[in-house]
């Protein structure tokens, strides 16, 4: 019976070390596979019979069974990826899959994600990335206050294919912005003289832009009649762009200034070309195009001491300086406009100008005060023209000084309609669109899942991962830097890994470990062989014992 019992012994050595280097195998067959989690092969003994010594009881072994094989979920190594849809998750949880036609979802570390023609992120075995769908929520604002990205929230009970809406193309497009917030800073050369007609010909200096405005001529100002300026383009409500043009010119100052402080005025006017001009008071105006007028007032060093603003009245004729009023401030304290360009239904709403200055304790302007009340004696006027009745300047606020007149800063917060260039996704993995006008929109979040026990998690292939009773229960949920940003609620899922883009998680194959239990597989095999042929033996020389 021993003989034959340690044959059986050394055979279950045999096949429990196949299983191993089958396992060996395997491992390194996948050194290269992106996602791939080695597999650790336990060996434990087979009962032992009790047998009878001459000191007892004793027990005899029967050989070697396989006791279990463990998923090792140590991460990998990160490596580059080629596209930004290359995910890697730097530390707990796994990447949530579904595919057509069933209801349960799969887990998976292994991100080498792609769009499909429809639209649809997808791993390469054709399961489809969960994630949840961002709201955006956009505060309202009033005119000349920052454009303030909307907030941002996702439900965590609503998990959905992650897919790029190709029907009504909402994630296609980037929907236009109209402007309502101009800043410009601006060098006006403090050595420039006034353009503009002497007095005593009816010419208010401080308006001499306006008066000479011709909105029907083919040169609505003549190029010697200002002294510098300066372009750029804002946009209507469909994403329409227009150069809207600020004009400066130096007031021409009785006795160079002298009882003034050394203060000097430059007139300003905001105009854009009179054919796209909306209003209906402009339709025929010798003035249209006109947006706003007023004064820059800078002290004897050239800095922005203070400014004025006059804008049209409703309804009220371009023409007359009477109907330009003291334009009203944003909360901001800058000071509004109310643009409407051709093809525009209505007033669709004020527009913020900054030169570097605004009232830090914005109040209305006198209600009868009209460009048509600023006397013709800047000397006289300054004190009316000083509308900022609390200044603050910006740090890169406009300047005078004696070194030419140029742009220094120009910004506004509209833009025309954007189609989809290009996504990305970020470490909270919230996958983001950048558009072909600049902007850029998040539209999903990538879900993440984990459980209490990942050890009992059943292999699938395709470097994926099922749930089992025995794995405590899957939960889905966002990468850690997520949650703060999305206020998540408390119950959700928290400790989960954050997201590297444009890399992959590389195997965890251990190449010198795997050679190492290679060879002392092979070793255990030839020794198990070893005690076959010698068992063989044995029983040959009982069967000769009977003859």
């Amino acid at each position: 019976m021993t003989a034959f019992s340690s044959l059986y012994t050394s055979a279950s050595g045999l096949q429990a070390l196949s299983h191993g280097m089958s396992v060996i195998g395997h491992n390194i067959a996948n050194v290269s596979t992106t996602g791939y989690k080695a597999n650790d092969i336990h060996f434990a003994d087979v009962f032992n019979d009790t047998v009878v010594t001459g000191g007892g009881l004793a027990q005899l072994g029967k050989g070697v069974q396989l006791a279990d094989l463990i998923t090792d979920f140590d991460a990998g190594s990160l490596t580059p990826g080629t596209a930004s849809t290359d995910l890697a998750i730097e530390g707990k949880g796994f990447f949530v899959i579904s595919h057509e036609g069933s209801s349960k979802h799969l887990y998976t570390r292994a991100g080498a994600f792609r769009f499909d023609s429809n639209g649809l992120l997808k791993e390469p075995g054709g399961g489809v990335v969960q994630g949840y769908a961002i709201t955006h929520h956009n505060a309202p604002r009033e005119a000349g206050e920052p454009r303030q990205g909307p907030s941002e929230t996702i439900d965590l009970s609503s998990l959905t294919d992650i897919r790029l809406a190709m029907n009504n193309g909402q994630d296609f497009v980037s929907q236009p912005e109209r402007t309502t917030q101009v800043d410009m800073r601006v060098n006006l050369d403090a050595l420039n003289t006034s353009s503009a007609p002497v007095q005593g010909n009816g010419t208010n200096p401080a308006f001499s832009l306006f008066e000479q405005w011709d909105a029907q001529a083919s040169e609505h100002l003549a190029p010697n009649s200002f002294a510098y300026a300066s372009p750029m383009t804002v946009y209507d409500e469909a994403g329409g762009a227009h150069t809207l043009t600020a004009y400066f010119d130096p007031v021409a100052m009785p006795n160079a200034g002298q009882g003034m402080g050394g203060a000097r005025l430059w007139e300003y006017m905001l105009a854009v070309d009179p054919s796209e001009d909306g209003r209906a008071a402009a339709q025929g105006s010798s003035k249209a195009g006109l947006l706003m007028m007023g004064t820059l007032t800078f002290d004897a060093s050239g800095t922005l001491l203070n400014q004025s603003a006059f804008t049209p009245q409703e309804g009220g004729a371009l023409d007359d300086l009477a109907q330009w009023t003291a334009a009203s401030m944003s909360s901001q304290g800058a000071f509004l406009c109310a643009p409407q360009f051709a093809g525009e239904a209505g007033a669709t709403g004020k527009m913020g100008v900054n030169f570097g200055i605004t009232d830090a304790s914005p109040s209305a302007a006198p209600p009868r005060l009209s460009a048509g009340d600023v006397p013709a004696d800047p000397q006289a006027a300054l004190e009316m023209l000083g509308m900022v009745k609390t200044p603050y300047r910006f740090a890169n606020t406009s300047t005078s000084f004696a070194k030419g007149s140029f742009t220094v800063h120009q910004a506004q917060d509209g833009y025309a309609e954007g189609s989809l260039e290009s996504v990305f996704v970020d470490r909270d993995g919230v996958l983001t669109g950048k558009y072909s006008n600049g902007q850029s929109r998040s539209l999903f979040v990538l879900a993440l899942a984990n459980c209490k026990n990942p050890y009992d998690l059943e292999r699938k292939g395709g470097n994926m991962f099922a749930e089992t009773p025995g794995c405590g229960g899957m939960q889905w949920g966002v990468a850690e830097s997520g949650n703060a940003r999305f206020g998540t609620p408390a119950e959700a899922p928290r400790g989960l890994g954050r997201i590297a883009s444009q890399s992959l998680e590389s195997s965890n194959v251990d190449m010198a470990e795997e050679f190492v239990d290679m060879i002392i597989t092979q070793k255990g095999f030839q020794a198990n062989a070893k005690v076959v042929t010698t068992s063989d033996e044995i029983l040959k020389m009982i069967n000769q014992m009977k003859r």
